[in-house]
């Protein structure tokens, strides 16, 4: 140690310390956590080592073993949501109390072979006849006798024989699933020939089937699909009630855009909606968890529809589980699914014009997306530079943002804009008609190569984009 400094010698000296110290203990041996430590007394248990102490060699065995704990943890998840799968469908069959169980399992095993082949389906079928018996009992409060009932995805026919058994009027049943139509076919077509009208077509997905038929008129399948309705002859005065059970987020966009460009269904049908939905989408369009559920088709939903909550059941009565088909949420956890009535608001344009509705629309939607950095103001100077000050002097303050703002105030600022004078000039209205060619748009080489119903569910994932 000759030659070194005093600081140097020290720090030698207590490196070999600790070095030989390892070698000397032999029954006590020490576990060391992080600046912790702690002594065991058991020869048996191998001492617990921190990371930055192992070797490349063993922190990659390390890492492979973890890799092998994750797959196992995936795999028993996988098995608990398939024994709850099965729980659910069990208690869902339960419930029939003996009306039609055989078949309904039947049907059920039918639908878990498509649910292998296809996970992404989002769609619920409904098998509880409580269930069934609470939405026909909301229906009849507001039903008269030349109404028609539309029911999309009827399934088994829980619902349908409620509703042949309970009213008398027309009912048309849209079920695109091959399994589950040739079973109404064949079990409640014959009896009810005179009322009930079957069709192979999706009735959630009405407006793809516009922007479809938009582009290739000869397969136009909206217009087979409205054909089944009959039109009204006074604006808003709705005699089409549709039910059924929705959990496809992409529905309620459908609806706010068909609203927006008056098509579809609300072009001469307005028709009034009575669903089941589960509380992540019924948290969306009702905006009741503020800015988790403030998106580009609540804000508009609100303005364009009145949302009634009517009630909640379990979600055992419904099939297959929720959780599993739907996708990773923000919102609480909610096992129930809640039956709403969604009607259009006859007020909505004494506020607005139709005129101006698509100005409005896009206004919403872009609004809508501002980033959380962004204020109001920096979003309408992009359309429009230097019209702050006309908000500012109207009572908006500088870093407001739109997730702040009411309905009220969305409404003002939409007033206060449209009346700028470098309006009718500027290049909102250019992003406006791009944003409205744009839907649908789709690749013509990979369209050739598509069937009729291929090309359908391309066109729906251009819209959900």
């Amino acid at each position: 140690m000759y030659g070194l400094s005093g600081t140097r010698a020290i720090q030698r000296c207590w490196a070999n310390h600790t070095f030989l110290s390892s070698f000397l203990i032999s029954k006590e041996t020490l576990v060391t956590y992080g600046c912790r430590s702690s002594l065991t007394t058991d020869d048996k248990e191998e001492p617990t080592l921190t990371e930055e102490s192992l070797t490349f060699t063993k922190r990659r065995q390390m890492k492979k073993k973890g890799q092998g704990v994750n797959k196992t943890q995936a795999v028993s998840k996988k098995l608990n949501s398939d024994s709850e799968k099965v729980k659910v469908k069990n208690e869902s069959v339960k419930l029939l109390k003996g009306k039609n169980t055989e078949e309904v399992e039947l049907l059920v095993k039918a639908y878990d072979k498509l649910l292998r082949k296809d996970n992404k389906r989002q769609m619920l079928y409904l098998l509880d006849q409580k269930s069934a018996d609470r939405l026909v009992h909301h229906l009849l409060k507001d039903i008269e006798r030349d109404d028609v009932i539309a029911e999309s995805h009827p399934g088994p026919g829980i619902l349908t024989r409620t509703l042949l058994k309970e009213t008398t009027n027309d009912i048309i049943a849209f079920e695109p699933q091959p399994t589950f139509a040739s079973h109404l076919k064949e079990s409640l077509l014959p009896q009810h020939s005179s009322r009930l009208t079957l069709s192979h077509l999706d009735l959630q997905k009405f407006y793809t089937y516009y922007v479809h038929g938009k582009k290739v008129p000869e397969k136009d399948r909206l217009h087979e699909l409205l054909e089944l309705f009959p039109t009204n002859r006074k604006k808003f005065d709705s005699n089409v009630k549709m039910v059924g059970v929705v959990c496809d987020p992409k529905f309620f966009f459908r609806l706010t855009l068909s609203f927006a460009f008056q098509c579809c269904f609300f072009e001469n049908i307005f028709p009034t909606l009575y669903l089941y939905i589960p509380f992540r989408l019924y948290s969306r369009i009702s905006l009741s968890l503020g800015h988790f559920a403030y998106s580009k088709v609540g804000v508009p939903f609100q303005f364009y529809f009145n949302l009634d909550h009517l009630e909640s059941v379990p979600q055992t009565g419904f099939y297959p589980p929720y959780s599993l088909a739907a996708s990773r949420t923000r919102v609480p956890a909610d096992d129930f699914l809640h039956l709403v009535k969604i009607s259009v608001n006859k007020e909505f344009f004494n506020k607005v014009p139709l005129k101006e509705l698509e100005n409005f629309h896009y206004f919403l939607n872009r609004i809508c997306l501002t980033k959380r950095k962004e204020t109001l103001i920096t979003q309408l100077e992009k359309w429009i530079p230097a019209c702050g000050p006309e908000f500012i002097k109207n009572g908006f303050r500088v870093f407001t943002h739109p997730r702040e703002l009411t309905q009220d105030q969305l409404l003002q600022a939409y007033y206060i804009f449209s009346k700028l004078p470098a309006y009718e000039g500027s290049m909102f209205h250019h992003y406006r008609r791009h944003w409205a060619v744009q839907f649908g748009e789709r690749d013509e080489e990979v369209v050739r190569l598509k069937t009729d119903d291929e090309v359908v569910e391309l066109e729906d994932q251009v819209l959900e984009n």
